[in-house]
C-alpha cells in the first residue's frame, strides 16, 4: 500500500486535532457547568450536566486518541447502534464515530469546517452530519485511521451510505450486521421466529472477525466479565426509566441523554457503572423526598411534562435548560434517553450472543426506526402515557428522511390514542446555520404556552 493511500491525503501522517478540540472544549465546559450550580442544587447533587459525566466522556476521548495515535490498543470504529462492550471484551478501544461528531457539534463552530469540507468533496447536504463531520475531518487529515469498522444496517439509509464512504476513504476491513426488519418478540404481530437465530449468528461472527483484524485472541472469560459489568449498567438504566416517570421529574431534561452517551461509549466498564449508579441514586433520593429538578435548580414548580420524540438539538445544548427555567417545562424522556436494552444472560456463550443480538435490535433509535412504522408509533404512545406527558415535540433532524416520512402519522396516532398534541418542526440538530435558534425557540414557546 502506498504512503498516499495509507494516509489518504498526501504523505503527511494524520494528526489528532479532532480529539484535541473535543478535549479542550470539555475541559472548558466543566467549568461552565460548575458555575451554573446554586447552593440548593449542590446540596442535592443535581446539575444540568454533572461534572462526572464530562470527566467520563473526556477520559473516553483521551483513551481513544492515545490508542489511535500511539498504538496502545487496536481501535475499532463502530456506529451508535452497536453496544461497545463487544469491543471492550476483545481488549480493544471502541471509537464511537457519532459520539465524537455529536459532541463536537455542541461547540457550535469547530465542527462546521468539517461539514463544509465533506460537502465540498461531494457529500450531499441532504446526508446526515452525524457522519459527515467525521468524513470532513478525514479529508482535513485531522483524525487517525482505526484498525477496523463495525456497524449495523440501522437506523437509516444515510447511516448506511456514509459508513460505506468512511470504509472506502480509510480502506478499512469492515464487518456489517444485516439487521432484520421483523420482530423477535413472540407477542408482537410482526414476530418472525427466524429473526433471533439469524441475527445472533451474525453477532457471534463479530469475534473471529475482530481476532483477524486486531490480532487479539478471543477470551471467553473476559467476555463474561465484560458482559457482567455492562449488565449492571443496563440495570441502572432500566431503574432510571422507572424513576423518571415520577411527578415531578427527579432529573433535569438533559440527564437522559447523558445516560445514553455513557452507555454508547463506555458500557462494559466500571466508569459507566459509577456514573449510572450516581444518576440512579440521585433520582431515587429526589423521588423519595418528593422533589423535582426544576424546584432544586430554578426554584420553580414543574408545570409541563414533555416527551422529546427525536434527538436533542446538539448545537443548543442548553435548550432544555431554557425550557425548564423559562416555562417549568421538563422533557422527561427522549428518543435516545429511553434505554430499553436488557441485561444479558451469561450462562452460556450462545445466550450471550442472543442477548447481545436482542440489545442491538432494541438499542435507542434502532428499535424505533429499523422496521415498520408501528414500532415508532407504539413507542411514542407508550412513553406519553407512562410518563404522564402533557405534550410531545418532534424536532425532526432534516437528514432523517425515514422519520419525516411518518411524522404526520405519528402526530395523528398520538392524538387519536392519547389526546396529546405533538409539535413538529424541521431542524438540523448539528448545524446551527440551517434553522436559527430564535426560530426554534419561537416554535417551542408558542407550543408550550398552548399546553398551560
Amino acid at each position: 500500500m502506498s504512503e498516499e493511500k495509507k494516509y489518504l491525503f498526501g504523505n503527511k501522517k494524520p494528526n489528532a486535532n479532532f480529539f484535541l478540540i473535543l478535549e479542550d472544549y470539555l475541559t472548558r465546559a466543566k467549568d461552565i457547568f460548575d458555575a451554573m450550580q446554586n447552593e440548593s442544587s449542590k446540596q442535592e447533587e443535581v446539575s444540568v450536566i454533572n461534572p462526572i459525566f464530562i470527566e467520563s466522556l473526556n477520559q473516553y476521548l483521551k483513551e481513544a486518541r492515545i490508542a489511535m495515535t500511539e498504538g496502545t490498543k487496536p481501535t475499532v470504529m463502530y456506529n451508535f447502534c452497536i453496544p461497545p462492550e463487544i469491543i471492550y471484551a476483545m481488549d480493544c478501544q471502541p471509537i464511537c464515530q457519532e459520539a465524537g461528531s455529536v459532541t463536537l457539534s455542541i461547540t457550535q463552530r469547530e465542527h462546521l469546517k468539517y461539514i463544509d469540507a465533506a460537502e465540498e468533496a461531494g457529500i450531499t447536504p441532504e446526508q446526515c452530519n452525524a457522519q459527515k463531520i467525521w468524513i470532513g475531518a478525514i479529508m482535513e487529515n485531522e483524525v487517525p485511521k482505526p484498525d477496523g469498522l463495525l456497524y449495523g444496517s440501522q437506523p437509516c439509509d444515510s447511516t448506511n451510505i456514509l459508513y460505506q464512504v468512511i470504509e472506502k476513504y480509510y480502506d478499512l476491513p469492515t464487518y456489517i450486521l444485516d439487521v432484520p426488519y421483523w420482530s423477535y418478540e413472540k407477542e408482537d404481530k410482526f414476530y418472525d421466529e427466524r429473526v433471533l437465530p439469524y441475527f445472533a449468528n451474525q453477532v457471534k461472527g463479530i469475534f473471529p472477525w475482530l481476532e483477524s483484524v486486531t490480532g487479539k485472541k478471543f477470551d471467553y472469560n473476559r467476555l463474561v466479565e465484560t458482559i457482567k459489568l455492562s449488565n449492571i449498567s443496563r440495570e441502572y438504566a432500566l431503574e432510571l426509566n422507572e424513576l423518571m416517570k415520577a411527578k415531578p421529574s427527579p432529573c433535569p431534561s438533559m440527564m437522559t441523554f447523558t445516560e445514553y452517551i455513557v452507555l454508547a461509549t463506555t458500557c462494559g466498564t466500571q466508569i459507566c457503572n459509577d456514573y449510572l449508579k450516581w444518576m440512579r441514586d440521585m433520582a431515587a433520593d429526589m423521588v423519595k423526598k418528593g422533589k423535582g429538578a426544576t424546584e432544586v435548580l430554578y426554584n420553580r414548580e414543574e408545570e409541563i411534562r414533555l416527551v422529546w420524540v427525536y434527538i436533542p438539538i446538539f448545537w443548543d445544548f442548553l435548550l432544555y435548560d431554557w425550557m425548564e427555567r423559562k416555562f417549568g417545562a421538563v422533557c422527561v424522556t427522549d428518543l435516545m434517553g429511553y434505554n430499553y436494552t436488557q441485561p444479558v444472560d451469561t450462562s452460556s456463550e450462545e445466550s450471550i450472543y442472543e442477548g447481545l443480538a436482542r440489545n442491538i435490535l432494541d438499542i435507542p433509535m434502532g428499535r424505533q426506526s429499523r422496521g415498520m412504522a408501528e414500532y415508532y408509533i407504539d413507542y411514542l404512545i407508550m412513553t406519553v402515557k407512562e410518563y404522564k406527558a402533557d405534550g410531545a415535540i418532534f424536532g425532526g433532524h432534516m437528514a432523517c428522511k425515514h422519520s419525516w416520512g411518518i411524522a404526520q402519522l405519528l402526530k395523528e396516532e398520538l392524538k387519536k390514542n392519547t389526546g396529546i398534541s405533538m409539535l413538529t418542526f424541521p431542524v438540523d440538530t448539528m448545524d446551527p446555520r440551517i434553522v436559527k435558534r430564535s426560530d426554534v425557540k419561537k416554535k417551542l414557546r408558542t407550543f408550550i404556552e398552548t399546553l398551560k
